[in-house]
């Protein structure tokens, strides 16, 4: 009877549903923060519910805080037994095998005696051939309703071929294939793209401080890429001509085809979807991993935790399997916004104990019973171990000696080398500027009225508080911004200018970073290990800080990155009336007998001083 079987889903507003507990909560004490900065023009109490973050607004997007499922379900009838999921493990056994662990979520009613699981892994590099298989028997009728079945398989470690990151060597990849069958029923099957790789993040004594960097299949890798943030704030929408699992495929590739090798999905966004990891895989982009919280503080209620419980568990379990992820980390900038009471927290314990709670006790705990191959991280930024040994929330976490760091600076000179700090890590900096003409024009019907400097169209599209102002002084250091009669042309002009001061001040970063890699200064600081800058893609047309914008135009950063990410580069650092050349290199093998050109011009006389260094190896 049709009255019989009725799935009813109701929808409610995310914003009442937020301030609803919101309301509920502050009855006990308040979370913080309430409401995003008012130059965002955004909604409220967002933190209070497990929505993308970013969907009430942020400084780089609109508020547009949907409601509804966030993909398509499935109604699935089962009949007898049906294998729902799997999930693998790789890990290196010792100094001969790699151990593969299958696990098979399997759905139960008993109504069939027993089943069949095979495991195969397959080289499908030339001629596919297996390399390795085993099946069990599993006894359906002593079998519980719903169970996960494990297989493992141990392969000789000349069998296999390495994944390697981007610039460090093939993505080697091989075909797992698990089968189920029950009974005489047709075998069902799940497959997917392996890799076989050892990732450890090392934090060692140094001088001062720890050391603080990844290492793959033992050699020492300096991460070089950008953070992602949702291609929309509305989820899985297509643009245009483009389809969203296709959009995530075009990003990665971007990234590729500028020699990064690393990208940070970053926690007020989403969990990405199956099509961004197997790209990763495929292109040897390792995936830094947020969980989904960010600059805020978060409720502790038993309901909120359980939820975040089932979320950390299914998460952890979808995307464990992809080589390209290498960490998990707890959330964006929450201990640094404890530790430097951003939002009046002060010295109460309560929140405190509430971080402590969700982010150690809670998800530390589920992804270690899960995952046992890959590193976790509380925070970003964090001083890593030395956090978590001085109470997680006791030291600051931008510290130059100890994990990972963010670094803005949008009142000194962006192009000079000095202005940035010598981190182990530096996963978070960057400029803003403004999208292409031709992605703005497609976002209004009065591009003469709304495409000039200082329009109600461009204020209400710059999120970050002075953000015009700061822009504006940056490019002036460096920049003549011409004035003419045109309002028109001098938007465009400006457009122009702001994308150049952004790529070569993140160039300069970047450069000073990779500069410091085999470095420590007097203080201890250097031995720099990575750069991610803020920001890939974006999810409207506005000032912001992305390398590619809206409708997949590359700005200037995104063209100056396959520069200044490329494997070997000769970088010029000026200090004072002292010039340092370092010709740096990602190479696995040294490059002998070179020579370096250095070219000097005086701009007034326009005379040229050359001189050519031998450099007997990098």
């Amino acid at each position: 009877h049709p009255e019989q079987n009725q799935i009813i889903i109701e929808f409610e507003s995310a914003v009442k549903v937020a301030e609803r507990l919101y309301n509920d909560q502050a009855k006990n004490y308040t979370i913080y923060p309430k409401c995003v900065p008012s130059s965002y023009n955004g909604e409220c109490h967002v933190n209070h519910i497990r929505k993308m973050q970013a969907a009430f607004s942020w400084d780089w997007g609109p508020a547009l805080p949907a409601a509804g499922l966030h993909s398509t379900p499935k109604l699935i009838a089962i009949n007898g037994a049906k294998m729902l999921d799997t999930s693998t493990d790789i890990e290196l056994l010792n100094s001969t095998h790699w151990r593969v662990t299958s696990s098979v979520h399997i759905e139960n009613t008993a109504s069939s005696t027993s089943a069949s699981l095979r495991v195969a892994v397959i080289d499908q590099d030339k001629e596919p051939y297996e390399i390795i298989s085993k099946i069990d028997v599993i006894d359906l009728k002593t079998s519980p309703k719903t169970f996960i079945k494990t297989i493992v398989l141990d392969i000789p470690i000349d069998k296999v071929r390495k994944w390697w990151p981007n610039g460090y060597g093939n993505q080697a990849l091989y075909n797992q294939t698990v089968s189920f069958k029950v009974g005489d029923n047709p075998a069902e099957t799940h497959s997917r793209m392996i890799g076989f790789r050892k990732v450890e993040l090392v934090q060692e004594p140094l001088s001062k401080g720890l050391s603080f960097y990844f290492r793959v299949n033992d050699v020492p890798i300096f991460a070089k890429g950008t953070n992602m943030i949702p291609i929309s704030l509305l989820s899985n929408v297509n643009r245009k001509v483009t389809s969203a699992a296709k959009m995530r495929e075009h990003l990665v590739k971007y990234m590729y085809e500028t020699h990064m090798n690393m990208v940070r999905v970053w926690g007020g966004g989403i969990y990405e979807i199956d099509e961004f990891y197997e790209a990763a895989d495929r292109l040897g982009i390792m995936v830094w991993q947020d969980f989904m919280f960010a600059c805020a503080m978060y409720p502790t209620t038993p309901e909120f935790l359980e939820s975040v419980r089932e979320e950390v568990r299914y998460q952890v379990w979808r995307l464990k399997s992809h080589s390209s992820v290498v960490l998990w980390a707890g959330n964006n900038e929450n201990e640094a916004a404890l530790y430097g009471n951003w939002y009046g927290t002060g010295k109460q314990q309560v929140y405190k104990d509430d971080y402590i709670k969700l982010y150690v006790d809670l998800i530390k705990n589920e992804v270690q019973k899960i995952d046992k191959t890959r590193p976790y991280l509380v925070s970003s930024p964090t001083n890593g171990d030395y956090s978590e040994k001085n109470g997680y929330v006791l030291t600051n976490p931008y510290s130059n000696l100890y994990g990972d760091i963010h670094y803005y600076n949008y009142v000194a000179n962006g192009w000079n080398a000095n202005t940035y700090k010598r981190a182990r890590f530096s996963s978070e900096y960057g400029f803003q500027s403004l999208p292409s003409y031709k992605s703005l024009q497609s976002f209004t019907r009065y591009p003469e009225q709304d495409l000039v400097m200082g329009s109600d169209f461009m204020k209400h599209r710059q999120h970050l508080p002075a953000g015009d102002i700061l822009m504006k002084n940056q490019i002036k250091q460096n920049l003549n911004i011409p004035n003419t009669d045109n309002p028109t042309k001098d938007f465009q002009n400006y457009i122009y200018l702001s994308q150049i001061h952004q790529a070569v001040a993140v160039q300069v970063q970047t450069e000073s970073y990779r500069q410091a890699r085999s470095t420590i200064n007097e203080v201890g600081e250097g031995n720099t290990m990575g750069a991610l800058y803020w920001q890939l893609n974006d999810v409207w047309a506005a000032p912001t800080w992305s390398s590619i914008d809206y409708e997949e135009r590359w700005k200037m950063l995104h063209y100056y990155a396959e520069s200044f990410f490329a494997p070997v580069i000769v970088s010029p650092r000026v200090n004072l009336d002292e010039l340092k050349i370092f010709v740096i290199s990602d190479l696995m093998v040294d490059l002998q007998q070179c020579q370096v050109e250095v070219n000097v011009w005086h701009l007034q006389t326009r005379r040229k001083f050359t001189k050519i260094v031998d450099v007997t190896a990098v």
